[in-house]
C-alpha cells in the first residue's frame, strides 16, 4: 500500500522524547479496556533477566507454557552497515549455539525518541530468552535518537551479513525469512506504519515505504495513532499479527487512544495488553531515562516486574502467531490473562 500522510511538524515534535500527544493518566487498577478474554488474578514473576553467563540450554518451567526457552542469553555489539548505526544484538546462548541446529527469528527493536539503546537491555534480554535474536540500534537523526521505517530493511540486511560471517556469534543460527518488530513510543509508531506499509512523517520522509516479505508480526509498547486535530485511522495490517501493549498509568499517550487504535486494526490475530500500574517507560530499565521527555505520571508497578511482563507478553504473542506454537496461542488467548494480576487482555 502506498500512502503519504502529512502528519504535521507539530505531531513530529510531540513524539520527540518518547511521547505522543500528552494523555491523562488513568487509574492503576484497570485501563478501561474490556477484559473479553481474561481477568487478571495472580502475580507476574519479576525475575526476567536471563543469565548471560549461564551454561544451561533450553529448559526451565516445563509446566509453564510462558517460561523462557533458554536460560542463557548473550549480547554483542555491531554496526548496521547501511546507515552506520551502533546496535546491540541479544541472542539465545545455549552451549551448542555454534554447531546446533538453530534458526532464530530476528526481532528488530525500534527505540523511543531520545531513549538510548542501553535502557532496553532488560527487555531485550528477556525476549531473547524466548528464542529470538533481538537487534536494538541507536538510530541518529537531526532530532536526536529517533526510529525510522527504513531501519527495517537496514537491520534485516545486516543480520543476513551476520548470519553469513564466521566471526558473528549468531553465524548460521538465524531464520532470515522471519522478521518481527518490537518498539517503544515513537518506535511503536514506525513499527505499526511498517506493518501497514505506510509512509508518514516522522518515520518515513520519502514518498513510499515497501514492507519486506519477511515481516511477519509486531508487538509494540507505549503509544497510539492519535495525532493532533485528526481522528485515529484504521490500520490495514494485511493479516500480519499485531499486539499493542500499554501502561495504564501512561501520562504521555492516553490508554484510551491505544484501545481505539487496537480496535481499528483490521485483521486478527491481534491483542491489546494493558499493564496495570506501568507508565510510559515501563519497558525501560529505568523510569525517566536520561535525555528523554519525562512522564509526570509515576508508576505503581515495580520497574523490573513491568519489564518482565511486557517482554513475556510480547514474546508469547509472537511465539503464538508468528511461530505458530499451540501452547502459546492458548496462553495468549485463554490462560495467560487470568494467571497474571498485572494485565488486562483483549484479543481476537
Amino acid at each position: 500500500m502506498l500512502r503519504v500522510t502529512a502528519v504535521l511538524l507539530l505531531a513530529a515534535i510531540a513524539w520527540v522524547g518518547c511521547g505522543e500527544t500528552p494523555g491523562s493518566a488513568v487509574d492503576g487498577g484497570a485501563d478501561g479496556a474490556a477484559d473479553s478474554d481474561s481477568d487478571a488474578d495472580t502475580d507476574a514473576d519479576g525475575d526476567a533477566d536471563a543469565d548471560a553467563d549461564s551454561d544451561a540450554d533450553t529448559d526451565t518451567g516445563e509446566n509453564d507454557p510462558a517460561a523462557p526457552l533458554f536460560d542463557a542469553v548473550g549480547v554483542y555489539q555491531t554496526v548496521i552497515e547501511a546507515n552506520g548505526d551502533d546496535a546491540d544484538v541479544y541472542h539465545p546462548d545455549p552451549p551448542d549455539l555454534g554447531d546446533g541446529d538453530y534458526a532464530f527469528p530476528i526481532a528488530l527493536f525500534l527505540q523511543g525518541a531520545n531513549v538510548d539503546k542501553q535502557h532496553y537491555s532488560g527487555f531485550a534480554t528477556a525476549v531473547a530468552a524466548h528464542g529470538f535474536v533481538v537487534v536494538v540500534p541507536n538510530h541518529e537523526s537531526l532530532m536526536g535518537l529517533m526510529a525510522e521505517s527504513q531501519e527495517v530493511h537496514d537491520a534485516l540486511a545486516q543480520m543476513e551479513t551476520e548470519d553469513a560471517s564466521e566471526e558473528s556469534p549468531v553465524a548460521g543460527a538465524l531464520d532470515l525469512d522471519t522478521l518481527v518488530l518490537l518498539g517503544h513510543s515513537q518506535g511503536w509508531l514506525c513499527g505499526l506504519l511498517a506493518v501497514e506499509e505506510s509512509c508518514e512523517i516522522p518515520c518515513c520522509t520519502g514518498f513510499a515505504f515497501e514492507r519486506p516479505e519477511e515481516l511477519a508480526g509486531a508487538a509494540l509498547w507505549g503509544t497510539n495513532r492519535k495525532a493532533p486535530l485528526m481522528p485515529i485511522p484504521q490500520t490495514e495490517n494485511d493479516g500480519i499479527p499485531v499486539a499493542l501493549l500499554q501502561g495504564t498509568l501512561d501520562g504521555m499517550a492516553a490508554p484510551a487512544d491505544t484501545q481505539e487504535t487496537y480496535t481499528g486494526i483490521q485483521d486478527p490475530p491481534k491483542a491489546y495488553v494493558g499493564v496495570i500500574g506501568a507508565n510510559h517507560y515501563g519497558q525501560c530499565d529505568v523510569n525517566h531515562p536520561e535525555g528523554a521527555l519525562a512522564d509526570d505520571s509515576e508508576p505503581t508497578l515495580e520497574q523490573e516486574v513491568a519489564v518482565e511482563t511486557i517482554a513475556r507478553w510480547s514474546a508469547m504473542f509472537l511465539r503464538a502467531h508468528v511461530l505458530g506454537e499451540g501452547a502459546a496461542i492458548e496462553w495468549v488467548h485463554e490462560t495467560g490473562g487470568p494467571a497474571d494480576e498485572n494485565v488486562n487482555v483483549v484479543s481476537e
